[in-house]
Order: C-alpha cells, then structure tokens, then sequence
C-alpha cells in the first residue's frame, strides 16, 4: 500500500472532546456502469457533481440525489482526464499534456499546454494562477494567459503521495510539506505538527480556512476535526456505517488513494463514497 498519512490522536485521551458541530446526511446514490471502474476525480459547484469516469474518458455531472445533468459532456472524449476543478466561469480539466478550460456547457473555451509526463496535482488559487505538480517539478501558470511564472524543481517526484489545498496553499501531509507561490517564487514550508508515532492511521481528507477532517483509513466509521495547526480535536461524529469498513481486496485496489472524498466547495463540505461504478452522496452541515 502507498504511504498514507499518519497523525497521532493523543488529545482524544488527554482532552475532552467539544461537542459535535457537524451531521452527515446522506443525499443519494449515482449507481452505473458508464461511470467505468471507479471514479477518477470528482468537483463541485452549486450542489452539482462534476466527475471523470474511471479510465479518465469521459466527464458526466449529477445532482446530489444521484440524477444525470445535461449530457453536455456525454459526447466529448478527453485524452486520460485526471483531475477537474470547477469555478463560477469553467469546468477546467487536467489531460495528457493540457489543461483544458470548457463552458458548463461543453464548450471549449482555451487551453495550456504542460509538460507531457506523470502529473500528480494541480490546483487554481484566486482565478489567477495555476499550480501543477508534475513529475518532478512544481510549475505555476498565469491563469489566463497560460504563460509560466515561476518553477521549481523536486529531489523525488511525488508517487503515492496525496495533495490537498486550503485555497492559499497546497499541501502534501504524507510528505509534511506546503508549497505556495509568492511573490515570484515557489516557496516551500515544514509541517512539523504532522507526524507519525500512532498505531492507527489517519487519513487527512479535507481543508477548509479554520478546520481539518480525518478519518481512520481502516475503519471510516467516524470522522474527526481538528484545528489548521492540527494540535487540537474539535469534534468527532460518525461517517459511514461499520458495514461499510473496506475489505483487504478493497484496500489493495485503493493502494492509499481512498474512495471515500471530502471535499469543501462555496464553503460547503461534501462526502463521496465511491466503489465500483457507483457514488454515494453526503453533505456535512452544521446541527
């Protein structure tokens, strides 16, 4: 199995635990075989599900309740999609050598050509710049005129290893590191509050500006909160039922890279559950 992200929840024992701010509810189900395998990536916008298919063809969108949108997408072809992000304007696509930026509608608006190799992440801070984490090297691209304003190369490119990002920075916490563009330059900083003394291990799933999630990666059955220094639980309350503890075969074909997503989008935090050729859907809201 890749690495996964350790963290050591001793303040669940030496402090009281807040009482809970969140609830999951389930909203519905997406079940079919054009989905093909499991779900590539995922994004939101408006309560909408924006996802690429598992052999990174195709792109389809649902409501939460699980219903097919428009179709506008159904008969492009996208050259081994790996990765979307959806704004206000476009739903921008990361293929095999470009990243591609379409109307809601389909259409297609431009393009930025990157590097043809393995990409691992790419993100799109304030509608102005493109991080892309690619082989090894970080890049970042102006937004609109796709030219390159700043590069940085990596000892080791970043196999295994998972990204998130709060909307100011991008993270990779297996690696206990954070990368922002800054004034012209790629700069890199220590995560020294994560680290990897525990006997379970903690999947960190999301960030929003104030808050953090986890959950068990063997077991999925609660999850937890913590604050952005990652020092203290805020709160804890189930996830997905004990039924639904991945199997050893599950884990293997999941090789660190989960399908159970948290994602924050328009300051509201979805949960996907995604096995073969299905997605289940959640929304985490205050009680």
């Amino acid at each position: 199995m890749k690495k996964l992200i350790w963290m050591t929840f001793v303040l669940l024992i030496s402090l009281n635990v807040l009482a809970q701010k969140y609830e999951l509810n389930y909203r519905g189900t997406f079940s079919s075989s054009i989905i093909n395998g499991y779900v590539g990536d995922a994004a939101f916008w408006n309560d909408t599900c924006y996802f690429i298919s598992g052999d990174g063809s195709r792109l389809f969108t649902t409501t939460l309740d699980g219903s097919l949108v428009g179709n506008y997408f159904s008969g492009k072809t996208f050259n081994t999609a790996s990765q979307l992000y959806v704004n206000q304007d476009y739903v921008i696509v990361l293929e095999q050598g470009k990243i591609v930026f379409y109307t809601k509608q389909g259409q297609f608006v431009r393009q930025i050509s990157v590097p043809n190799t393995r990409y691992h992440y790419f993100w799109i801070k304030n509608n102005q710049e493109i991080m892309l984490v690619a082989g090894k090297q970080i890049i970042v691209y102006n937004y609109l005129s796709g030219s390159i304003l700043s590069q940085k190369k990596i000892a080791n490119a970043y196999w295994g290893h998972h990204f998130l990002t709060d909307g100011k920075k991008m993270y990779v916490p297996d690696g206990k590191i954070s990368y922002e563009y800054k004034n012209g330059l790629i700069l890199q900083e220590d995560l020294t509050t994560l680290y990897d003394n525990s006997q379970s291990y903690y999947y960190l799933s999301c960030l929003t500006t104030n808050e953090a999630f986890w959950f068990e990666y063997l077991e999925r059955d609660k999850l937890y909160i913590t604050d952005r220094a990652f020092t203290h639980v805020t709160g804890t309350f189930p996830l997905l039922p004990a039924s639904q503890k991945p199997t050893q075969d599950e884990l293997y074909i999941e090789s660190g890279n989960p399908i159970l997503k948290i994602i924050s989008a328009q300051d509201q935090i979805y949960v996907i559950n995604t096995p073969l050729n299905q997605i289940e859907f959640y929304k985490i809201t205050k009680n």
